[in-house]
């Protein structure tokens, strides 16, 4: 038996019965994550695999002007912006080392920029070009080929050997 149903035009027709038989689509959007790491030396860092639309725009926004902060020398905001990345252990542990003179300080051109781009990369949001080092707007390095492409170099410290090739 169909129960008839009013449309907008106060007009009744006939609306059938769900059918237990007819199968249902139900559209998923979960999103399933990996967790996302990147380590310095002996310390691993976790970043937030989901982002929010306001994180997001921090992130974009702090990419947008990492030329202009380093100029003016406002490096808390890229640490500022790394507490909310990471989780908060790894997010003490990373500004400890980037606020650090000692030995376990983070190089803000070959590790900070490079890990940034990396989670630019990891969100979806990778830059079409490198930010630029001057005033002039010209991007700096290899003409961006790849933002995180010298970040994993391994670097021998013992004498080489005739196998061994130093990249430094």
């Amino acid at each position: 038996m169909t129960t008839p149903t009013m449309n907008a035009n106060a007009i009744a027709f006939p609306v059938p019965p769900p059918n237990d038989d007819d199968p249902v689509e139900i559209r998923d959007f979960t999103i399933r994550t990996k967790k996302i790491r990147f380590r310095i030396d002996d310390d691993v860092f976790e970043a937030k695999a989901l982002l929010g639309l306001p994180m997001l725009q921090d992130l974009v926004q702090t990419s947008k002007t990492m030329g202009e902060l380093m100029r003016s020398e406002r490096y808390d905001a890229f640490f500022d912006l790394f507490d909310k990345l990471l989780y908060p252990e790894s997010a003490r542990r990373f500004r400890e080392r980037g606020t650090s003179t000692g030995e376990d300080a983070i190089d803000l051109r070959r590790q900070l920029i490079p890990i940034m781009y990396y989670l630019l990369e990891k969100y979806g949001l990778r830059p079409t070009q490198p930010s630029s080092d001057s005033s002039t707007g010209s991007p700096s390095g290899d003409g961006g080929t790849s933002s995180t492409g010298g970040s994993s170099d391994v670097v021998s410290t013992s004498t080489p050997s005739p196998h061994t090739v130093s990249l430094t």
